[in-house]
């Protein structure tokens, strides 16, 4: 039987996150900006010049402008108009909690300062008394990468790749700190682009000896998980694939090259549809094996299935290629009018630290 257990997260998905201690994190932000500098050094040796500079939303000059809340809000509203179910837009108000709660990284336009990429670096533990539906690892304090979004028709290439790469090298570097920290994604398991993008960022590091000569972070798909109504048991969107990196890192290894293609078919819609597209998860990810499902109730959401491979170690994304032939098409996103944006604004909060104020 599987297991189950029923998390009430103060309504709303995804609320077992929480604010991190002030000392881990400045530590994360210390981290992190300094792969941005590292970054941007790499961009002006390889390119011999840098139109797209990387940092910290919280060092930044956008964050010391009246308008910085309202400004990234806009931008997550106008720029993803794909499926839906790939990224979850936040409000102006779950906006503002992000920037000052987690680490933001930002991509900008070196001459104009355009916004032109972002992410959320979220944080979160899993404790006796508190776990997260989506990613149960008992005992576990993790990041995780959401939302990283690019400006749609931009002529910049691989900035969603840069912003994974530096979320590695940043955490990579925190867990020393903080031992037994994990990194983890959701993807949908649609979404090829996402999942490239990390497995990119992943070769570049492990491949340019980033963290350290014969040592490489391992990246595997640690299972996925289910989305159903609590009343009729239904599908309410795809199943996500939930990716975790070893941020211990390890000696490099070989791997194994099977390519496992996830190639799904469009047949009807909604529930059906999702079916569907589960049904060709459980027959690809047979061959690693199953641990007994673990189901936990996101009040307000549904009930969540999270479905652990046993062999994880095997399943490396660089051998998964999706093919979602029509499948994540239909569900487009359309932005909010901007008057639910503005009219949101609350009196300015200063969501900007000084670098200085990093040393600990």
């Amino acid at each position: 039987m599987p297991t189950i257990f029923f998390v009430r997260k103060n309504g709303g998905r995804k609320r077992g996150k929480k604010a991190m201690e002030r000392e881990k994190f400045l530590t994360i932000l210390h981290e992190l900006q300094r792969v941005c500098r590292a970054i941007n050094a790499e961009e002006l040796e390889e390119r011999g010049d840098t139109p797209v500079i990387y940092e910290v939303l919280q060092f930044s000059e956008l964050a010391r402008q009246r308008d910085s809340i309202q400004r990234i809000a806009d931008f997550y509203n106008h720029n993803w108009l794909g499926n839906t179910e790939f990224i979850h837009i936040p409000d102006f108000e779950q906006t503002l909690r992000n920037c000052q709660s987690y680490p933001v990284l930002i991509a900008r336009q070196q001459e104009t300062g355009e916004l032109l990429g972002i992410s959320t670096i979220k944080y979160g533990e899993n404790t006796d008394d508190q776990i997260d539906p989506y990613y149960p690892a008992e005992y576990t304090s993790y990041f995780s990468i959401t939302g990283i979004l690019v400006k749609k028709d931009n002529p910049y290439r691989g900035i969603g790749k840069k912003i994974n790469e530096i979320a590695l090298r940043g955490a990579y570097a925190y867990e020393k700190s903080y031992p037994g920290t994990k990194l983890m994604e959701e993807i949908d398991c649609r979404n090829k682009n996402s999942l490239q993008a990390l497995a990119c960022a992943t070769e570049r590091i492990n491949q340019g000896q980033k963290i350290g000569e014969g040592i490489e972070l391992p990246v595997h798909i640690l299972g996925y998980y289910e989305l159903r109504d609590k009343e009729n048991g239904q599908l309410l969107e795809a199943p996500t694939l939930v990716v975790e990196v070893d941020l211990a890192g390890r000696e490099v290894q070989a791997k194994e090259q099977e390519e496992r293609r996830l190639s799904y078919t469009r047949e009807g819609e909604g529930n059906e549809l999702y079916a569907h597209i589960l049904q060709t998860l459980k027959e690809q990810f047979r061959k690693f094996g199953f641990h007994q499902p673990v189901i936990h109730e996101d009040v307000g959401c549904g009930m969540v299935t999270f479905n652990p491979l046993q062999d994880v170690r095997s399943c490396h994304i660089s051998n998964i290629r999706i093919e979602e032939n029509g499948t994540a098409q239909g569900n487009d996103r359309r932005p909010v009018d901007d008057s639910t944006i503005h009219n949101s604004m609350e009196p300015m909060i200063d969501i900007g630290l000084e670098e200085e104020e990093n040393e600990i």
